[in-house]
């Protein structure tokens, strides 16, 4: 076992091998910092892929920021690659019980510099591995970095980053005036040079600062080292953009002050040269107010419905229209024409194909089944005309021609959802 009392100031977390020390520990301490440094043991095979421990930094104002250790050699590389930090995880040796010791120092950048941290919160994770913080220094000074380069698989250089670039460091940008073209398969700068984003996947509220904090988001996003932000998840109910209340008389589709905050947002991280990865429907719930047919019992994010129902269709059209064919107060520009906007991602993970292979369609609500079927037999209709033409067309292997009950005289011929596992059965025409 690892022995707390060997370092009078650790602080030994909750684990199966260690069942008497606390859950959750919470360090005073009472001044800013900029960068902290984590000196922790963790004790168990690095074999075993796992975060050992989390917990939050507290500021005073009462914002907070997350902290995360994970251990185990399948995790640490990435981790450390990712963050471009180098080796993070030490052996130390193995411990009379035949448990391995590691040590590791996690470098955090903190969010807010300017506000004291009231106190750290450390918890432990459920699991086998105990894990001990031995120290934590607090730096007025960024860390100190260097920056890496990934390298494609065929050998050649793809992306020369720094992640956790500090603000002396970063490069001078200034606010993007001129759009990425694509040419040859890659995306080029207006002066001719090969264009590299790279980019961070900000989520829900995570994609819309509060009121007020817009300018410090992007700061944030810009000392990190990032020229791209891909907005995910900016339909979802809950965000604070799209109108709990839509569809009632009277009441807009959009939230006024959830619009003016996406504006500003995005208004800043132009301006310090980040380009933006816009998205059209990923997660957009409906009310039955708002007219859509038969919108309760879909699966999250209403995917599959605008592929059958023109009614659909057209409210997909509407919410990407509402929500980037208007113009930024604060750039004077349409979304639309605006050349931060780096790429368009109409649906989110929406495809007939995938739902139809992992059986999803069979999932759908009754008159959503339905409305698939008649537009699948209107299609065989137009393809082939009617039974005897099918019945040609869909021959050899066991299953030739149509089934009993199948016509298309009344819209009774399958989609096949069995076919997933057996298809060797059908005839390839109708599989």
């Amino acid at each position: 076992m690892f022995d707390p009392a060997a370092v009078p100031d650790s602080v030994l977390l909750r684990a199966a091998t260690a069942p008497d020390a606390p859950l959750e520990v919470r360090i005073p301490v009472g001044a800013s910092a900029r960068t902290l440094y984590f000196l922790t043991v963790a004790q168990g095979g690095l074999d075993v892929r796992d975060i050992v421990a989390d917990g939050e930094i507290l500021y005073a104002d009462g914002r907070t920021q997350g902290l995360k250790w994970l251990v185990g050699e399948q995790a640490w590389p990435a981790w450390a690659a990712a963050t471009g930090r180098g080796a993070e995880a030490v052996p130390l040796g193995v411990n009379p019980s035949g448990d391995l010791l590691t040590a590791s120092l996690l470098t955090v950048v903190t969010s807010f510099a300017d506000v004291p941290i009231d106190a750290i919160v450390v918890r432990a994770r459920p699991g086998p591995l105990a894990f001990a913080l031995l120290e934590i220094r607090r730096s007025l000074q960024a860390p100190r970095t260097q920056g890496i380069v990934v390298a494609a698989p065929d050998g050649t250089e793809w992306y020369d980053f720094d992640v956790r670039r500090p603000p002396e460091l970063s490069p001078v940008r200034g606010p993007v005036t001129t759009p990425l073209t694509l040419r040859d398969g890659h995306f080029w700068n207006a002066d001719g040079t090969r264009a590299r984003p790279w980019g961070v996947n900000l989520v829900g509220k995570g994609a819309l600062p509060p009121v007020g904090e817009a300018e410090a988001w992007a700061d944030q996003v810009a000392r990190a080292g990032f020229d791209l932000v891909r907005l995910h998840h900016l339909d979802t109910d809950d965000v604070g953009l799209i109108n709990p209340k839509r569809g009632n008389p009277g009441e807009p589709l959009l939230l006024p002050g959830g619009v003016d905050r996406l504006d500003r947002f995005t208004a800043a991280l132009k301006q310090r040269g980040i380009r933006w990865f816009i998205e059209g429907w990923t997660l957009r719930s409906f009310r039955v107010e708002e007219a859509v047919p038969s919108p309760q019992g879909l699966p999250l994010g209403n995917k599959i419905a605008p592929f059958v129902w023109p009614e659909w269709a057209s409210a997909r059209k509407a919410w990407f229209q509402a929500v980037w064919g208007r113009t930024n107060p604060y750039t004077g520009l349409r979304y639309a024409d605006d050349p931060a906007v780096a790429a368009v991602e109409i649906a989110n993970e929406d495809s007939l194909l995938v739902y139809w292979h992992t059986g999803a369609l069979e999932k759908l609500p009754a008159p959503h089944r339905q409305r698939l079927d008649e537009r699948w037999n209107a299609w065989l209709r137009t393809k082939y005309g009617d039974d005897a033409g099918l019945a040609r067309a869909w021959n050899g292997r066991m299953r030739a021609g149509l089934q009993p009950g199948e016509t298309l005289a009344l819209e009774s011929v399958a989609r096949e959802p069995a076919s997933r596992g057996d298809a060797e059965f059908w005839p390839h025409a109708r599989a």
